[in-house]
């Protein structure tokens, strides 16, 4: 076919996870999309670079997948839809590009894109489409009948509970609303993972009394939901005080907004409470088991989102699934004051008041995230770490303590013989405390170690299933290319890592000047500024 003059053409298609990206020869600054024939739709779609274009396909327009049916990419002249032809490197290799997301309970559903490249022979040239599906299993496929999910009893059973507490926990909200009326002045701390408040919401609500707005009235609700029943009456509490807010801030997964539909006067705020990991969170999996829903999921809800730094942006983008615009770097309000001599001093005075066997040793805290598709089968395999191969080489320096996921409900069995030199400091309820008396950290997938590496202390990451949880759980990125420190991917390489003090320590410094160098302490101010829009800041 060869590229002819004047004639836009694709000359590269390419992914990255959820991320589709079209390139082409040229653009003369036209407005590129996405345009459906049968249901007369277009959407723009915002270039990376004058010739790149990148499409979130779990957000593409008003946080909405792609609906079902073909789609052309090009652009209009003249109020007529220019489809763009495709290079024949793009031509012969089309069907190698698809993509089929999985998703729901046993994988059932399916978000799917394909390629076509559609010949006209009238002049002989190649057109691109893109056909965006979703598709249910079909188990008897042998019969010329389409199955629908839930035919078993079990299941529909579950599929109508769920749709009942969805109905009854709405009308409940509703009703509560008709009697609240907001003044803007009203504002929800909240967790629906843990039944106290810390991390950012803690810090959040420490800068808000300070700020002395007397004007604003606060509540708060902590509970930890997944694997523990709540009563009607918590549930009707919770709602009573929903309904009343014009603002509520979250910092982790809330369960509750699956069932629920705030009111559109109510902004509901993401903190997030960790930074940047390995671990692929949200859509970052999408098409992978136990991935989030296309149209239902909470990240869906935020009307904001707020990130450490703007080169999270693109992170969260994917995690949450939702419009740029809506994610606000602004700093981690917990971070605020975090390394200043005040802060550590205090904080390292009451933690070796508790601990005081700790002092004068160096302590290694052992830190890595969950296995398991959620919290409800959240767990770790402690038989991937040999405990008296730690207790002999801690001797009389160093103390081991374990620091695991709140997801995961089985702690580390150490046995009574070790616990001189093993402890487990599960139960303490702010691990950022714990950095200060921390001399080397080791973790594996988790975030944990993005605010350690404002210690400038050694990083090791125990990877001892690496290429597993790569290829099943998914990560954001690689971890043997961007890790932090030595990663470990057997527990004799931990180990010699350790007796060698082999820690690759330029990587964490190096790690630390590229995603810290904004650190004000005044991350609190900003996010109450920009969401209250105290002082006329938006």
């Amino acid at each position: 076919m060869g590229e002819r003059m004047n004639e836009i053409i694709i000359t590269k298609i390419e992914w990255e996870r959820i991320f589709l990206r079209i390139y082409i020869n040229f653009s003369n600054g036209k407005q590129f999309g996405l345009f459906n024939d049968k249901k007369n739709r277009f959407i723009p779609i915002v270039p990376v670079t004058e010739t790149c274009f990148e499409i979130n396909t779990t957000c593409v327009f008003d946080r909405k997948f792609l609906d079902n049916g073909d789609w052309k990419f090009g652009y209009f002249k003249d109020e007529v839809f220019i489809p763009s032809l495709v290079s024949e490197e793009v031509a012969y290799q089309y069907d190698t590009l698809s993509r089929i997301f999985r998703y729901g309970k046993g994988r059932q559903y399916a978000y799917t894109v394909d390629f076509d490249v559609i010949p006209n022979e009238e002049d002989s040239k190649l057109y691109f489409v893109l056909r965006s599906y979703f598709v249910k299993a079909n188990t008897s496929w042998k019969k010329r009948k389409y199955i629908e999910e839930g035919i078993y009893t079990h299941s529909l059973i579950k599929k109508c509970i769920f749709g009942l507490k969805c109905i009854v926990i709405n009308l409940i909200y509703r009703f509560f609303c008709l009697f609240s009326r907001k003044k803007g002045k009203n504002i929800l701390l909240m967790s629906e993972t843990k039944p106290f408040i810390n991390g950012n919401l803690l810090a959040l609500d420490n800068k808000l009394k300070e700020s002395k707005l007397n004007e604003y009235h606060i509540t708060y609700s902590f509970r930890k939901t997944i694997g523990n029943n709540q009563s009607i009456l918590n549930w009707i509490k919770v709602l009573a005080k929903l309904s009343k807010q014009d603002y509520v801030f979250i910092d982790d997964f809330a369960p509750i907004f699956n069932y629920l539909n705030l009111s559109k006067k109510t902004k509901l705020i993401q903190l997030w409470h960790a930074g940047a990991g390995f671990k692929a969170v949200g859509y970052c999996r999408f098409g992978k088991d136990g991935s989030p829903f296309p149209n239902s999921s909470v990240h869906k809800k935020y009307d904001f989102g707020i990130v450490g730094a703007s080169e999270l942006v693109k992170v969260f983008e994917e995690v949450w699934s939702i419009d740029k615009d809506s994610i606000l770097p602004l700093g981690m309000a917990r971070l605020d004051n975090y390394l200043t001599d005040e802060k550590r001093e205090k904080v390292t005075a009451e933690l070796y008041e508790k601990y005081p066997e700790f002092k004068g040793k160096k302590v290694i805290l052992f830190a890595p995230t969950y296995r398991g598709t959620g919290q409800k089968n959240a767990h770790y395999d402690y038989d991937k770490l040999d405990l008296k191969r730690i207790y002999d080489f801690c001797k009389e320096e160093y103390i081991f303590a374990f620091k695991m996921h709140p997801f995961i409900v089985d702690l580390p069995p150490i046995p009574e013989e070790y616990k001189d030199r093993i402890y487990d400091l599960s139960a303490y309820h702010n691990i950022n405390d714990l950095y200060y008396i921390t001399e080397i950290m080791i973790t594996d997938y988790s975030s944990s170690y993005y605010e350690f590496s404002l210690m400038k202390k050694p990083i090791l990451f125990y990877t001892y299933d690496r290429s597993f949880y790569e290829i099943s759980r998914g990560v954001y990125q690689s971890i043997k290319e961007s890790a932090p420190g030595h990663v470990c991917d057997t527990f004799e390489e931990l180990m010699s890592a350790l007796e060698n003090k082999d820690y690759e320590l330029e990587k964490t410094l190096k790690y630390e000047r590229d995603n810290f160098n904004n650190m004000d302490n005044k991350a609190s101010e900003r996010i109450l500024n920009r969401i209250l829009n105290i002082g006329g800041n938006k």
